[in-house]
């Protein structure tokens, strides 16, 4: 349902009107360059049209300049990061590819300050609270831009973009507008760490109890005493995890290891009772892995995990998550199996003493 406007939305368009119009004429020298570029680098069309929710949730056409190849399924061009090149990155990096979208804003259908147009399917996702961001028209930049852009989490994202809509104003908008052109100056956080674009909004986490953390070279050798011993981490781990006895060394910060993603999971009494990841992040096949606290052996922390990882695994533009069990960990292949997983077809080709399971991610039969 459509909420009140404010007095300032009036104003807010007449603005927008007069501001659009203005960049669209000053800039068009750079559309012209940008576009033959485009057209030179990248091939037909120029343009990027996509389907985006705008105010009230009502649909329209987003315009931008093109940044990535199209799929290719003869070369395993599948994924964003595949499909990304160095143009690419550089149009976004300096959001010369945002420059069409001033034909929205003059249209009626965007602002130049407000939340992101995202994508149609997140609106299923939204808590109450988060889908108050279509309560104004989508911004070319907005407050969760200037905030840390890619390098938030969803859950911050979205509520700064409420935050916004609760808070919008003259004032607001002009600093925004003022902090953007830094950021575009700066090129920062076009994407989160190692990863060629955002992450897939796939809902909020599930409501577990458990607290995420990055995992982080103060975490591992101050707080992670029980991962040291390799009798306890050898007796309670799933997957092929990573040496961090290697990793620990150094002083290494594995939070920010390219392809990687490393968390600890803490109970309520912040007590971390898993340490556990994914790798190959960007590419079509994710890996996880796992290290359970021993003394909390017989808990089901283990099950909690494992969904927190499917859930972040979900959110990455991946077709497949692979997990390897040890033949004799019966518990942990029973697990697998009730969340979802079955016995990878080119299992029976491992010459080794475990099981290889696979769970089919989204766009995967």
């Amino acid at each position: 349902m459509s909420r009140p406007r404010k007095p300032y939305d009036l104003v807010k368009r007449s603005i927008d009107i007069v501001g659009s119009a203005l960049g669209l004429v000053v800039l068009s020298p750079v559309f012209v360059v940008v576009a033959l570029t485009v057209w030179l680098k990248l091939g037909s069309p120029v343009l990027f049209r996509q389907d985006r929710p705008g105010r009230d949730g009502k649909i329209f056409t987003l315009y931008k300049f093109r940044s990535m190849l199209d799929e290719d399924p003869a070369t395993g061009r599948f994924t964003d990061d595949q499909r990304m090149t160095s143009f690419g990155y550089t149009l976004r990096a300096t959001s010369l590819d945002e420059l069409p979208s001033l034909l929205n804003v003059l249209g009626g259908q965007m602002s130049l300050v407000g939340p992101r147009p995202l994508k149609t399917e997140y609106l299923q996702h939204y808590s109450p609270r988060q889908a108050r961001r279509h309560e104004v028209l989508p911004g070319i930049t907005g407050l969760a831009q200037i905030s840390g852009r890619n390098s938030l989490d969803w859950q911050q994202r979205l509520e700064l973009d409420v935050n916004y809509v609760e808070a919008r104003s003259f004032i607001l908008d002009l600093k925004i507008l003022c902090k953007t052109v830094a950021k575009v100056f700066s090129r920062g956080d076009v994407a989160a760490d190692g990863l060629t674009t955002v992450e897939m909004f796939v809902g909020n986490p599930p409501d577990d109890g458990l607290i995420e953390k990055s995992l982080n070279d103060r975490i591992m050798p101050v707080e992670l005493t029980w991962i040291r011993n390799p009798e306890d981490r050898n007796g309670n781990s799933i997957g092929s995890g990573p040496s961090f006895d290697a990793q620990t060394s150094g002083e290494k910060a594995v939070a920010t290891r390219e392809r990687r993603r490393d968390w600890v999971y803490c109970n309520g009494a912040h007590h971390i009772v898993a340490v556990a990841g994914l790798y190959g992040v960007g590419t079509t096949e994710l890996s996880l892995y796992m290290y359970g606290d021993p003394a909390l052996h017989d808990s089901d922390y283990s099950r909690l995990v494992m969904n927190r990882l499917i859930y972040r695994a979900r959110s990455y533009d991946s077709r497949r998550l692979y997990v390897k069990v040890p033949k004799t960990h019966t518990v942990a292949a029973s697990l697998c199996k009730e969340l979802g997983f079955s016995l990878a077809p080119e299992a029976a080709a491992q010459p080794d003493d475990h099981e290889h399971y696979v769970l089919h991610l989204q766009g995967d039969d």
